[in-house]
């Protein structure tokens, strides 16, 4: 056979034996791309970075970080509807941090209660100490 000549034929569905896939090889090694779940897509978009300005400093926090941040703040500020929503987390995620040892139920009539007798004893009247009591008398 001379040279530049092939011993059998080249053509439509007949590739050159050089450019064929290698036995026992996928022509698609990737694989289909799968799709995206919503868990994924919601972990997605919370650890994208975000500039904050937070306590007058400009910070980059993911946007998790940063909706936590803006919660608590919010919280800190005495607004109840903060305060409800980081509670309710909170209790969501159990890490309340009970520092109790015995675990002993405590009834929420009684903790309310005391939590309005240090406010009393503690701030007076000024308009944070008044918005706890409203949110306090508010959840029961």
């Amino acid at each position: 056979m001379p040279d530049g000549t092939r011993g059998y034929a080249v053509g439509y569905g007949k590739p050159p034996v050089h450019t064929r896939f290698a036995k026992g090889r996928s022509g698609n090694p990737g694989g289909r791309p799968r799709g995206k779940n919503l868990a994924t897509l919601l972990q997605e978009a919370l650890a994208e970075t975000v500039t904050i300005e937070l306590g007058g400093r400009r910070r980059r926090l993911s946007k998790g970080e940063a909706i936590i941040a803006r919660l608590v703040d919010g919280a800190i500020e005495a607004d109840p509807r903060w305060m409800k929503l980081l509670l309710d987390l909170l209790q969501t995620l159990d890490i309340g941090g009970d520092a109790r040892d015995d675990h002993e139920e405590v009834d929420a009539e009684e903790a309310r209660e005391f939590l309005i007798q240090e406010l009393d004893r503690l701030d007076g009247d000024t308009p944070e100490a008044s918005a706890v009591r409203d949110f306090l008398a508010g959840a029961q």
